[in-house]
């Protein structure tokens, strides 16, 4: 049995359609566990109305989305667990692909599926290229791959070995961003990646107008103490293998950092963030972009910063 866990918070408009994907699997063999980490909505409601005894909502006090996948983890009693946000949604044949991989490959720590990026009908593949459809494998580049293009994975397009995300100690609590990539890393090291390019999950990205942008900004601002960025570089210590690639991967990171700070209009910390990501790759033609746009007033760097984002995704 394959256990799946959904973080929940304020998402009335979009858990119908996340639970309806899990309740459509091909795969009936399941459990879902409904984590509601303080809504203030509907959202609880909603998924409590479903006359599905494989469903189960569990209630808690707002204690953010690591602390909400811990909870569904203690909660859930398969020894493979996957992932949905309460905004995505899966294909009828999710699960299915996660079986194929967890028999392939028994001793992965983490699986994942490619997965497409989905705003109001737009859709962008993410997929690690170069293998057929059908070709499942071990990902040997994974920190490589991870530093140069999208992220490969996300939270809800991952399966994990409840003996690996116990070894690790669960997500990381109490950190507004990165939770999910720290944890990621350390699974990768700990007993790798196995991935199927098939597109089986769709993901929301976070909005693109302005204001909402910056709502949604607002709510990750990048914490003055850098966990994420420290706990990368400790695992680049520990494993000598990736120890190149991780510095790489470490560099997208603080180039994401420098991202968020630009658009908060705070130079020093853009600047300073920029330096870090320079010093652990090297100088690219995106970050001398980025510090052009951070001498610009704050509000025509967002403005260029949107066109740029929306170009990427294809908008």
């Amino acid at each position: 049995m394959i256990s799946v866990v959904i973080p929940l918070f304020n998402k009335s408009a979009a858990i119908g359609r996340a639970v309806a994907s899990v309740r459509a699997q091909t795969v009936t063999g399941w459990e879902l566990v409904v984590v509601d980490d303080g809504s203030t909505d509907d959202s609880a409601e909603q998924v409590a109305a479903i006359a599905d005894p494989r469903i189960r909502l569990v209630r808690q006090s707002n204690a953010g989305v690591s602390a909400a996948r811990n909870r569904g983890i203690a909660e859930t009693s398969g020894e493979v667990i996957a992932f949905l946000d309460g905004d995505d949604w899966w294909e009828d044949g999710h699960l299915a692909e996660f079986e194929r991989l967890t028999a392939r490959f028994p001793d992965a720590a983490m699986y994942s599926t490619a997965f497409a990026m989905d705003d109001g009908g737009r859709r962008k593949v993410v997929s690690l290229a170069g293998h057929s459809e059908d070709s499942l494998r071990m990902v040997e580049d994974y920190f490589s791959k991870a530093a140069q293009t999208e992220p490969p994975v996300n939270s809800s397009c991952v399966a994990l070995r409840r003996r690996c995300i116990e070894a690790i100690g669960g997500f990381p609590e109490g950190i507004h961003a990165g939770e999910d990539l720290i944890t990621w890393a350390r699974l990768v090291c700990l007993g790798g990646l196995a991935y199927s390019p098939r597109v089986t999950s769709s993901y929301r990205p976070p909005p693109l107008g302005e204001n909402e942008r910056l709502a949604f900004i607002a709510r990750r601002i990048p914490q003055k103490s850098d966990y994420v960025g420290a706990e990368l570089a400790l695992l680049a210590r520990r494993h000598p293998a990736h120890n190149r690639a991780i510095h790489q991967y470490l560099a997208q990171w603080h180039r994401m950092r420098t991202t968020l700070f630009l658009e908060l209009g705070l130079r020093l910390p853009t600047w300073s963030e920029l330096a870090r990501a320079v010093g652990r790759d090297r100088l690219r033609i995106r970050d001398a972009a980025t510090l052009v746009l951070s001498c610009l007033p704050v509000a025509l760097s967002r403005t260029v910063l949107n066109r740029i984002r929306r170009r990427s995704q294809g908008q």
